[in-house]
């Protein structure tokens, strides 16, 4: 009888979360199978401040991929058409990449709290060295903004449909994060101070154009009106 009566709870309960919706997932990976995988790639050595987004691996010509556990990404979320401000981490979404490839340690099902099946959201993957340049131990984004010297990067904005069990009952089949992704290569915010080198000689270099005096200042000189020109003489005729 207790047997039966726990079927029919289960079975009850299963039917209520079934009307209500299940909570939406992806396919968390960057691998795209057959050896292929999102370009993620390291600094540009010649300037590492330079950010590039996209598939087309020639934009990576100078750069190295990222391997191992020297790298977090984490998988940040916000609703459909949202901007960058308004994303927040996926929970359980901070991890390594493989050692054996370029492409995160993903997992086959990663839910998205508060969503239901159906639900389009944004996406966007961020990923950044382990460590700061003085062996800071980097485990977070609010960490990275802490360390302008942290090599970081961030994907395009991404739409994704959610998989699972919408609210009118439809069933959505999970997308894999991997083919939606374009790729990006990481890089590093100039130092503070060398930003304000840079703002301090361009004001500097307004000021002492203005401080010459009005006479020395380099000016253009307006062509007069064609009525006010010297006529072009005619040519001569043959002899």
């Amino acid at each position: 009888m207790k047997l039966a009566l726990s079927w029919v709870m289960l079975l009850f309960g299963a039917s209520v979360l079934h009307s209500q919706g299940v909570v939406g997932s992806i396919i968390y990976h960057t691998a795209r199978g057959a050896g292929k995988v999102v370009p993620i790639y390291g600094i540009d050595p010649l300037d590492p401040t330079y950010s590039v987004q996209g598939d087309n691996l020639a934009l990576y010509a100078r750069r190295s991929p990222v391997y191992g556990t020297d790298y977090w990404a984490e998988l940040w979320v916000g609703p459909a058409r949202a901007t960058e401000t308004g994303l927040s981490p996926v929970p359980s979404s901070l991890v390594h990449f493989r050692d054996d490839v370029s492409a995160i340690r993903g997992r086959g099902s990663l839910s998205i709290p508060g969503t239901l099946g159906g639900d389009e959201m944004t996406f966007q993957l961020r990923v950044w060295a382990a460590r700061s340049a003085n062996g800071d131990l980097i485990n977070s984004w609010a960490d990275v903004l802490t360390h302008h010297d942290v090599p970081r990067g961030l994907s395009l904005l991404t739409p994704l449909v959610l998989g699972n069990v919408a609210a009118d009952q439809h069933l959505y089949l999970p997308q894999n994060l991997a083919f939606h992704l374009q790729g990006f290569g990481l890089f590093i915010v100039p130092e503070p101070h060398a930003l304000s080198l840079l703002a301090l000689g361009a004001v500097a270099v307004g000021l002492a154009g203005w401080g010459q005096p009005r006479s020395r200042r380099p000016f253009s000189q307006a062509r007069p009106p064609a009525s006010c020109r010297p006529s072009r003489p005619s040519p001569l005729p043959p002899h």
